[in-house]
This record gives structure tokens, C-alpha cells and sequence, in this order.
């Protein structure tokens, strides 16, 4: 579901996306972290239209994972390649 509506201007120069995720592991006592499907699926449609994607977090480091968005249900085909790409997953570890 996720599109890209325009397309670059300069074919010649290079468009930078942030994604920013959450730092939080915790929110009112119960264990949090990124949504995987809400960092996966945008990040592989701006991979797919060229986009150099840089993944942050408010705090910097290691970008924590809801546990819940990796299971059965939730696990999407984007959540699952995001998880087997190693130059993906790097980029949550900054």
C-alpha cells in the first residue's frame, strides 16, 4: 500500500530519506520498541525507487523491537525480508 507519488526533479542527485524510529523500550511500564512493519514497508519502497535511507533514533544506538509486531499475524513479507537483509538490519544498530 505504500507508493511513491512524485518523482525526483534532478535525476542527477540523490534523495536522502530519514526514517525515524522510536528510542523507547518501555512506555507506561510495559516493554515497547519499533513496530517492524512501520520502519520495513516504507523502507523498501524508498529502496526500490533509489533513495539513499538512513534509519535514526532520538537517542542514537541500537533501535529496540516491539516483540509483538514479529509474530503471526503481524510479521509481514516486508518484516520478514527486512529481518533476512543484513544491510537493512545494520542500519537499525547505528
Amino acid at each position: 500500500f505504500w507508493k511513491i507519488r512524485s518523482k525526483r526533479k534532478d535525476e542527477n542527485k540523490m534523495v536522502k530519506i530519514v526514517i525515524v524510529c522510536t528510542s523507547a523500550t518501555e512506555l507506561k511500564g510495559y516493554a515497547t520498541g519499533l513496530w517492524m512493519e512501520e520502519c520495513a514497508g516504507p523502507y523498501y519502497v524508498f529502496e526500490e525507487a533509489g533513495y539513499d535511507i538512513t534509519i535514526a533514533s532520538p537517542k542514537g544506538g541500537p533501535i529496540p523491537l516491539e516483540e509483538k509486531s514479529l509474530t503471526e499475524y503481524f510479521f509481514t513479507d516486508a518484516s520478514k525480508k527486512f529481518l533476512h537483509d543484513h544491510k537493512a538490519l545494520a542500519k537499525l544498530t547505528h
